[in-house]
Order: C-alpha cells, then sequence, then structure tokens
C-alpha cells in the first residue's frame, strides 16, 4: 500500500484559504530578450533572463493575509528563470516561434528564516504561430506547458 501524507497545494498560490477572490499585485518581473541572430534574418535564436519578486511574503502578519487571499507564493528572495527561444518566419505573414525554460523557486519563509514550504522550481515549454497582417493586427495562438519539478514537500510512505 502506497499513500502520502504531503498536503496538497496549488504552486502559484499554496497558501490560499479563502472562498471569495481579492484582487492584489502578485508579482514584478524583470528581463531583458537577447537576440542573438541579426534581427532582420528569418531566423532567430536567443535567450531571455528575468527575475520575478513577489511584494507580499509571510515575514510579517499583513503579508500572510494577502498570500492567504492568494496574492503569490511569497518566495523571499524572489525566483530566477532562463527561456531559451527560437523562432522562423516562415512567410511574409506567418511566423513559428517556441521556448523551453526553467524557472529556481524561492521558498517562503517566517520571520525566524524558517522555510514554510518547499516549492518545486518550473521546466517550461512552449509553441506558437502568429500572423503579422499589418503594423497594427498580429493574432497570435500559443500552446504551452508549465511542469513543476523537484523540490515539493511531498513524502510518500510505502508499507
Amino acid at each position: 500500500m502506497t499513500y502520502t501524507v504531503a498536503p496538497s497545494y496549488l504552486p502559484d498560490a499554496p497558501f490560499v484559504s479563502r472562498l471569495y477572490g481579492e484582487s492584489s499585485l502578485t508579482n514584478f518581473v524583470a528581463g531583458a530578450k537577447i537576440r542573438l541572430t541579426n534581427p532582420r534574418s528569418a531566423f532567430g535564436f536567443g535567450f531571455i533572463p528575468f527575475y520575478r519578486w513577489y511584494p507580499d511574503r509571510a515575514v510579517m502578519l499583513p503579508g500572510f493575509n494577502q498570500l492567504q487571499r492568494g496574492a503569490s507564493p511569497g518566495g523571499n528572495i524572489g525566483d530566477f528563470g532562463l527561456v531559451m527561444f527560437v523562432d522562423g518566419r516562415l512567410s511574409r505573414s506567418v511566423n513559428l516561434s517556441a521556448n523551453l525554460g526553467y524557472i529556481l523557486n524561492s521558498n517562503p519563509k517566517d520571520a525566524n528564516g524558517v522555510a514554510l514550504l518547499d516549492r518545486p522550481d518550473e521546466l517550461i515549454a512552449g509553441i506558437g504561430v502568429d500572423f503579422p497582417i499589418n503594423k497594427y493586427v498580429q493574432p497570435i495562438a500559443e500552446l504551452r506547458s508549465t511542469q513543476y519539478v523537484g523540490g515539493r514537500d511531498a513524502q510518500r510512505v510505502s508499507k
């Protein structure tokens, strides 16, 4: 018999405990898109490094109250991510792109510096197509995936 004693939670809002919705600022992100090929080339390749941080943390009661309303996961030092992308212009009005990235997530900590849970990291992937009709209109469609890997509070017990 195998079962788990680990809690189940949503990695993007692990402390949410309210039955009603609230609006709040969830996170801020700073990053850059670095294309390693010529911008006029039909083929593009590059990287997107970024840093994501949260205004609400579990260090003080008002911040933890916001986390319970689903504001964010409340990682103490923020999260670091790197995404690799490739894109290609198939015709004048069709572009195809794909990306693969990894986000190293930090854990929320209390006022004593003790981690409240071990958040999983994120492996993200996507493929998209866009249709630049003119300089004002550009329909875009994307399929994306987020897999949570590593970390977690999962503990399995076998008997």
